[in-house]
């Protein structure tokens, strides 16, 4: 699977005109997307437990090329000094994903998770992530 979408046509770009906006796209694009494939998603991810070969199409086919695509993007836009420098942008990637995957997928295998609201948990992930990652005068300089 490459890169999709908005974050596709970041990579494609080498700046942003506006930062927050193009990371909360790319954001708001991902939780849909895992929103709308929630259950076909976690009976891959416990199918694959048990199947290799699942696991093997999960993790290269599909995981490792979000993630890559993803880091590049953390890391390219770090070095031009539109998001924050972060200790691993491959690490930071897997917590963007992990953090969005949980919001969209796995809370509703928990008590309290599955009582947030859809829009809630979209809003709160994504204002969450970009002020964690956009650095605070350029957020101010786009009103954020």
């Amino acid at each position: 699977m490459t890169p999709f979408g908005h974050l596709a046509g970041a990579l494609a770009r080498p700046s942003a005109d506006d930062p927050a906006a193009e990371l909360e796209a790319i954001l708001r694009e991902t939780f849909i997307l895992e929103s709308r494939t929630w259950e076909a998603a976690d009976m891959i991810e416990r199918s694959a437990r048990e199947l290799p070969e699942l696991a093997d199409l999960l993790n290269s086919g599909l995981r490792r090329p979000v993630l890559s695509a993803l880091t590049a993007y953390l890391s390219g836009r770090a070095a031009a000094r539109l998001l924050r420098s972060t200790p691993d942008a491959a690490a930071t990637a897997r917590l963007v994903l992990e953090t969005l995957t949980w919001f969209a997928r796995h809370r509703f295998s928990d008590p309290y998770g599955a009582a947030i609201a859809p829009e809630v948990a979209e809003a709160t992930v994504v204002d969450t992530l970009v002020h964690a990652l956009v650095p605070a005068h350029l957020l101010a300089a786009a009103g954020g």
